[in-house]
């Protein structure tokens, strides 16, 4: 098992799991849509995933984030 994701990463997933898109988590974020590219192969890595949906399972499972209202 890898190490745990760093928090602007798990802002990144929990933004990728309410289902916005690269360009929205961008502007969420107040950040550049290339970081939003590196936070996407870095979490991918982080959780050994293949796909964006798979890594939020994953994160569920390991408890790195919850279910909010």
């Amino acid at each position: 098992m890898k190490a745990e994701p760093r928090k602007n990463l798990i802002e990144y997933l929990t933004l990728v799991a309410k289902g916005l898109r690269r360009r929205e988590i961008a502007e969420k974020m107040g950040i550049a849509i290339t970081t939003v590219k590196y936070y996407h192969e870095e979490m991918m890595s982080v959780l050994c995933a293949r796909t964006a949906a798979e890594a939020v399972y994953k994160a569920f499972q390991r408890g790195i984030f919850k279910v909010t209202q």
